[in-house]
């Protein structure tokens, strides 16, 4: 390489044109041939042989040149060098076959195994414009870029010397050590290495799979800010959202607006406007509008509350690892499906034992049947209702006729489904039953029976009471409609919540202020849930 230094030194001490600043002037300082021809005229000069010229704080060598004296152009041939010095301290290079240089205007363009150089970037193309008093270049036709680690990809792309901001034009790729990004519009900040995009791009790692159609992302710190038609795939989830945050280096995403986080493997999915998700655990939250929802092929699950948390959780059983996912809803729960809903405070929900866990008055609705207690424990299986077991003052009731209603109470009941429908239910300690007993023929109603007891069972057909038996001391009567003693038609503290009840997966959104919710204890019954899940 050519000595910047020297050739500036010879420029200063011997001018063979003027020794008055001109920045317009070419001054060639070395050619082992100089001459002109009859057939280019008087104005063209030709050098031939280790030529050597500046032009400012511009330095050109190359095997021969002509020089139009009139119109201040250089066309240069073989072996181009260029040193281009600025800011006093900073030199670029830039290395070709063919110069074509315009002296006024200060601009060149460099042709053929164009190489272009400035610390530690390296550009490379076959056809590149640049202008010097801007520090701009652009190539065409294809280039590349290589800074550090990093390297760059386009058929088209303009590279500012000053900022070292590139933009990219079509068919970009850019690769680093930890992530290669394919688009067709990209700006990309050589110094800060963050890439802009600014068109459909895709993203890929080891661990993750990014489609965005505008954000950034910092190849420092692996992290993308992203919007508009966003994703983020990691492992076997995805998250979707207006707008996404994604922190590779620690497997973490936060999504606003419009959020969406799918477990492709156990179809499920999370939906709200606020959502996160953490690699670790494969933990997800939701909230503002949460939902979640797993898919059957016969039924889909669909639940809301105020904020949804999912996670794997494990179990070691002597020598195995049984890995598990456990579902929290927290405040304002209603879950549809076809053949049951709910309508609670708070719920845990481990896949484990499929085990759901309803917190605060939670009430059951089954076909014709409404359940509800204090504390509910509900067991799927195949993703359908399979028994359930109700604590502290549990009801069980169906509708009789328009302000009638079979009502059952008791301390704790046992529920058993069969075809996602109660079939058999125990009840134990201080049992009251209220019945209509109705005409076979009109459905009037011929009777109330009132009874007590200690222990009963109950078996189902047609979502009706089939075949009611008590045990331990029985007592009660069936009084005539008309002389039924006052209080011996309820049950007191019997609620009938019709109003509640979601019919259709977007009725999980509807909770009226006037809902009866008791919330006492509820925070701390989940952790402790959590505490015995843990364990």
């Amino acid at each position: 390489m050519r000595h910047f230094l020297t050739i500036f030194f010879i420029f200063i001490s011997v001018s063979i044109f003027s020794q008055q600043p001109d920045t317009t002037k070419i001054n060639f300082l070395n050619a082992n041939r100089f001459f002109t021809t009859e057939e280019l005229g008087p104005e063209n000069k030709i050098f031939v042989g280790e030529v050597v010229l500046v032009h400012d704080s511009t330095t050109f060598f190359c095997d021969s040149a002509i020089f139009n004296s009139k119109e201040k152009k250089v066309d240069a041939f073989g072996n181009i060098e260029i040193q281009r010095l600025y800011n006093y301290y900073d030199t670029i290079f830039i290395y070709g076959d063919t110069l074509h240089y315009n002296g006024i205007s200060r601009k060149l363009t460099i042709l053929n195994n164009v190489k272009f150089l400035q610390d530690t970037t390296e550009l490379t193309s076959n056809h590149v414009d640049y202008d010097i008093d801007e520090n701009f270049g652009k190539y065409i036709g294809g280039g590349k870029i290589t800074s550090g680690s990093d390297t760059i990809i386009s058929d088209v792309g303009y590279y500012y010397a000053r900022t070292k901001d590139v933009f990219f034009k079509k068919d970009v790729v850019v690769k680093s050590k930890k992530a290669k990004l394919y688009t067709d519009t990209l700006k990309h900040n050589l110094n800060t290495r963050i890439s802009y995009i600014l068109g459909p791009s895709e993203i890929y790692n080891d661990s993750s799979y990014i489609y965005t159609e505008f954000g950034r992302y910092d190849y420092n710190e692996n992290r993308a800010y992203l919007s508009k038609h966003s994703r983020v795939i990691s492992g076997e989830h995805t998250i979707e959202a207006d707008s996404l945050f994604f922190d590779r280096a620690n497997g973490i995403g936060k999504g606003f607006g419009n959020v969406k986080i799918t477990d492709t493997i156990q179809n499920l999915i999370l939906k709200g406007n606020y959502g996160e998700f953490h690699n670790e655990n494969q933990y997800s939250m939701m909230t503002d509008s949460a939902i979640f929802i797993e898919i059957e092929n016969r039924d889909t699950l669909w639940m809301h509350s105020d904020t949804l948390k999912t996670f794997i959780d494990t179990l070691f059983d002597y020598n195995d690892v049984i890995p598990f996912r456990v579902i929290y809803g927290y405040h304002h729960v209603k879950i549809y499906k076809k053949d049951l809903q709910v309508k609670t405070d708070s719920l845990v929900y481990s896949q484990l034992d499929s085990v759901i866990s309803l917190f605060g008055s939670p009430v059951i609705w089954s076909e014709d049947n409404q359940l509800y207690a204090n504390y509910i424990e509900l067991s799927l299986a195949d993703n359908e209702p399979k028994e359930m077991n109700m604590y502290d003052s549990a009801y069980i009731s169906q509708k009789a006729d328009s302000g009638q209603f079979n009502v059952t109470k008791g301390d704790f009941v046992h529920a058993i489904f069969k075809k996602s429908k109660v079939y058999k239910v125990s009840v134990v300690n201080n049992i009251t039953v209220v019945y209509y007993l109705k005409d076979d023929k009109d459905s009037s109603t011929i009777g109330i029976s009132n009874l007590t007891c200690d222990s009963m069972t109950i078996w189902m057909k047609n979502n009706k009471i089939d075949l009611l038996v008590p045990y331990s001391g029985p007592k009660g009567n069936i009084y005539p409609p008309d002389k039924v003693p006052k209080g011996k038609d309820k049950i007191p503290g019997f609620m009938w919540f019709e109003d509640y009840r979601p019919y259709k997966p977007e009725d999980i959104f509807i909770w009226l202020k006037k809902e009866p919710v008791k919330k006492e204890d509820t925070v701390e019954e989940i952790e402790e849930t959590e505490e015995d899940i843990n364990d």
